[in-house]
């Protein structure tokens, strides 16, 4: 295990050396200079954040790490040539993982491109945020320990529960358990904690934010219904958006406080599981019509899809149970995909707000409306608002893009002759 004390100026002979033995090479591949004047600019880069490391009690590397805002970023992380292959660092980097989690925030590094050390950093759970021209950039999303109930984050203790892998529920505030407040706007999307809020949802695919009161201007009302005998768009599997010229990172879903409750579900559940149970529970006179009998439907084959093959396949399938079966057929069939699936399906609190990943790198999700049982009609039944954060949502400074708000699925209007949408690949 690596120590740490804060480096000080007798330390720049050992640091300059340092650097030469750990990057020397791969800067120079990538045509940055190398010269002592650069070396001593590095070095002295950051260097009231600068800790040595200790092997032994040895001078063996060096961390420097800022730790303020949603995310700590590591500056510079290096381990003499000698002791690496030890697993110092990545004992170093798991300590420093605790910290962060401990304190409710993410850590962000650039690593070079030439550098190895990035097969590391992946597997400890960093994952691509971007790119430069020398450097791929890479976070580490904020993790919550599955037996956890307090997460740390925004400065706040947060009343958490994660009924599935896949959800994470956000009860309240930690001793503000008989109040109903806007803390989704008052704290989480605060521009400071806003994208390091994305990045949980992002890791973890859906996050449920109960006992939330708030009357925020971008929420619009969900509308859906179905016709000629057949589902709603809304009533199938899909991602929002699908029809634009690039999905929305999330859709958040929400329950406004209002009079009457909401008695139809909204399933929600990874993509990929969920195609595995259209196929799953298929019925094989489906599986053998002329649009699926050529396909490989095997898990294996499943397996190997990347998300454009899965969006393939999964239109041809929609397509195939919206021609074959009646309504009530398709909706039976979708409720042995919910269970399939294990989509989390919980009924709606009024208060409540669903931000679903819906195009991300990390977990991405799909959703539906789900009626549990046969669907007669002409029951009273609460609204539902949505929106899309991370394009409606905007910072100061930053403009929407309309021809992407300009994109929403016909989901939220009368069912479209246009099959390009929810139907097609998405």
């Amino acid at each position: 295990m690596l120590e740490r004390r804060p480096a000080k100026p007798d330390d720049l002979p050992f640091l300059l050396q340092l650097r030469q033995q750990t990057f020397r090479a791969y800067l120079a591949e990538a045509g940055v200079p190398i010269d002592a004047d650069s070396d001593l600019a590095r070095v002295m880069f950051k260097f009231e954040v600068a800790e040595i490391l200790l092997h032994q009690g040895a001078a063996a590397g060096l961390l420097k790490m800022s730790r303020s805002g949603p995310a700590w970023q590591i500056h510079q992380l290096q381990i003499a040539p000698a002791l690496q292959g030890r697993g110092l660092g990545a004992a170093l980097l798991q300590q420093l993982q605790d910290e962060a989690a401990e304190a409710g925030v993410g850590i962000a590094l650039g690593v070079l491109k030439r550098n190895p050390a990035q097969a590391l950093y992946r597997r400890l759970g960093f994952v691509d945020s971007g790119e430069n021209e020398l450097e791929y950039l890479l976070r580490w999303p904020v993790a919550l320990p599955p037996a956890s109930n307090l997460l740390a984050f925004a400065n706040t203790q947060w009343r958490v529960r994660r009924p599935k892998p896949f959800v994470l529920v956000i009860e309240g505030e930690l001793g503000v358990e008989a109040v109903t407040t806007d803390y989704l706007h008052d704290k989480l999307l605060l521009p400071d904690w806003r994208e390091a809020f994305y990045q949980l949802v992002d890791a973890t695919g859906l996050v449920v934010c109960l006992n939330l009161h708030t009357q925020h201007p971008t929420y619009r009302d969900v509308r859906g219904r179905s016709s000629k005998g057949r589902l709603s768009q809304g009533e199938y599997y899909h991602h929002d958006g699908c029809s634009g010229p690039t999905k929305p990172r999330f859709v958040e879903i929400r329950c406004p406080i209002q009079p009457q409750t909401r008695g139809v579900a909204t399933a929600v559940a990874p993509h990929r599981a969920v195609v595995a149970a259209m196929v799953q529970v298929l019925p094989a006179a489906l599986a053998a019509a002329p649009a699926l009998a050529l396909q490989d439907l095997s898990p294996a084959a499943l397996e190997q899809m990347d998300d454009a093959a899965l969006d393939q396949l999964q239109g041809l399938l929609t397509r195939t149970v919206r021609k074959k079966l009646d309504a009530e057929g398709a909706r039976a069939y979708f409720r042995q995909v919910d269970l399939a699936a294990d989509a989390y399906f919980e009924p709606w609190a009024l208060g409540e707000s669903r931000i679903i990943a819906n195009a991300n790198s990390g977990v991405t999700m799909q959703h539906r409306r789900a009626y549990q049982t046969a669907h007669t009609g002409g029951v009273a039944n609460g609204h539902l608002v949505k929106r899309w954060p991370n394009e409606e949502l905007l910072l100061p400074g930053q403009v929407a893009d309309p021809a992407l708000i300009a994109a929403l699925c016909r989901e939220e209007g009368e069912e479209s002759e246009d099959p390009a949408c929810y139907l097609g690949p998405h």
